[in-house]
């Protein structure tokens, strides 16, 4: 009777380690094939067709929509959201960006199928919604375990095709973190202006902790602008701010990533000079400091850029108008 009871006990024990190593095994798996769902393109064929290019101007948006929960005290918090309420707040995200009549736009904290926002691929939902037929998805977290998931990271939405998309990978804050969860890294498409021209647009969302760090992905940045002849924008949400702005948080050498970026000469944006307060994007109910940017060519000009007032998300968008130089037209 001992040797069976011992027996018994000791198959119950080896079963309850098989079911307790289910959700490790499922997290490592995940992990495992993870950079195969990492980038995707997708024409969406939908009947409004790309305009010409006015002038050769082009009106390009930025948005942290930080997974469609809105501009509340979430960031401690990560309840289940209604999904009336997801898709109502997405859908908002969409009529703002068809009012303002984007060319192309980069988003942030984009969730593709993350269990907290109902699973719900958000790009594409607000790619539809806004009428803008070209899109790419690229992944910077994806985890998942029985009964959850969390996958999440930039797109870029275009009227105009995207000829080919790939992954810009940025320091991570640790190697470890990088292994099991993710990490930040930029989008970076070739799009199709016109027969005539074609640019280059890097969607950015920089690491939040540390400066230091965020220059060393700017580096990579100044890196891919030199490694093509193909004019390039970088917009996102670079949690920087140039030195001597509200919130800057320099490195031990004075330097952050936006000021080390412009320094350079290769990029302009707006505002240059002292910030007003409604050139802030973050937080949106009380903004007080820009860290969503848009750096566009140096031999561009500038028409106009604005901060969009509307708190659907913790930032809030970016909108600029720009004319395309002469040069990169004809390339």
């Amino acid at each position: 009777m001992t040797g069976s009871f011992e027996s018994t006990l000791r198959y119950c024990l080896w079963g309850l380690l098989f079911f307790a190593a289910i959700p490790m095994w499922w997290f490592l798996l995940n992990r495992a094939l993870s950079p195969w769902r990492a980038l995707r393109m997708k024409n969406l064929e939908l009947s409004e067709s790309p305009h010409a290019v006015s002038g050769g101007c082009l009106r390009i948006g930025t948005y942290n929509i930080a997974h469609g929960r809105g501009p509340g005290p979430y960031r401690n918090s990560r309840e289940l959201l209604a999904k009336e309420d997801v898709i109502n707040r997405l859908t908002q995200i969409a009529q703002l960006l068809r009012e303002e009549r984007l060319d192309i736009v980069v988003l942030n904290e984009v969730d593709f199928d993350s269990l907290w926002s109902c699973c719900l691929n958000q790009a594409e939902f607000i790619a539809r919604k806004a009428g803008l037929s070209f899109l790419a998805e690229q992944r910077n977290i994806d985890m998942a375990i029985p009964l959850t998931r969390i996958r999440y990271g930039n797109a870029i939405l275009s009227r105009y095709p995207i000829l080919a998309a790939r992954r810009l990978p940025f320091a991570g804050h640790s190697a470890l973190e990088t292994i099991f969860v993710g990490r930040k890294q930029g989008l970076l498409c070739t799009v199709k202006i016109s027969e005539s021209c074609s640019i280059r647009v890097l969607a950015v969302h920089l690491e939040h902790r540390q400066e230091s760090t965020r220059l060393r992905a700017a580096k990579t940045i100044e890196e891919v602008r030199k490694g093509s002849p193909l004019p390039l924008i970088a917009a996102g949400d670079f949690n920087s701010t140039p030195v001597g702005f509200p919130h800057a948080t320099p490195d031990s050498g004075g330097q952050t990533a936006v000021s080390w970026l412009l320094a350079g000469g290769a990029y302009q944006t707006c505002p240059v000079g002292a910030p007003s307060r409604e050139d802030s994007t973050f937080w949106s109910l009380e903004p007080s400091a820009v860290i969503d940017w848009i750096l566009v060519p140096e031999c561009w000009s500038i028409i106009s850029k604005t901060t969009i007032n509307r708190p659907l998300s913790d930032h809030l968008a970016v909108v600029m108008e720009v004319e395309i130089g002469r040069a990169s037209m004809d390339s």
